[in-house]
C-alpha cells in the first residue's frame, strides 16, 4: 500500500490539491484498502484489488473506485462503531465518510466482488482545517 499512497499523493498534488486534502484522501483510501484486506480477504495482503482514479478538472473533483475480488458486501451491514467506544479499529468507514464527499457501494463489473465509489472536491475544507 505504500506505493498506492505515494501515487495518490502525486496525482492529487499534480491536480492542485492542498497538502491537507492530499493527506485526507490518502487516509481515506488507505482505510478503504485496509478494509478490503482485513474483512474481504481475511488479512491476506497478497490478494489483489484495483484502485481506479479519475479527475474532473471542470468540477475540481477526484473520483476513486476500489474494486476487489472478495465476496459481495451487503452495504446495510457496514457500520462504524460508536465514537464513544474508544479502542483501536472499527472507524475506517467513519473516516472515509468524513473525508470524502461521496462514498457508495455500486454494482461491480463482471469478475469483481465489490466496487466502492468515492469522490471528493479538491477545494474541500478537511476536518484538519476546520475551526
Amino acid at each position: 500500500m505504500k506505493d498506492m499512497r505515494h501515487r495518490v499523493r502525486q496525482l492529487v498534488t499534480d491536480a492542485g490539491g492542498s497538502e491537507s486534502i492530499t493527506e485526507a484522501i490518502v487516509v481515506a483510501l488507505n482505510e478503504a484498502c485496509m478494509n478490503v484486506i482485513q474483512h474481504g480477504y481475511q488479512g491476506d495482503a497478497e490478494q489483489e484489488y484495483e484502485l481506479q482514479v479519475a479527475y474532473n478538472k471542470n468540477r475540481n473533483v477526484m473520483v476513486f473506485e476500489l474494486l476487489d475480488h472478495a465476496p459481495r458486501v451487503d452495504p446495510a451491514r457496514i457500520k462504524s462503531r460508536s465514537l464513544d467506544d474508544v479502542r483501536p479499529g472499527g472507524l475506517g468507514v467513519h473516516f472515509i465518510g468524513e473525508l470524502m464527499d461521496e462514498m457508495a457501494f455500486c454494482e461491480p463489473p463482471p469478475g469483481y466482488g465489490n466496487l466502492l465509489h468515492m469522490s471528493v472536491r479538491l477545494d474541500k475544507q478537511t476536518p484538519l482545517e476546520m475551526p
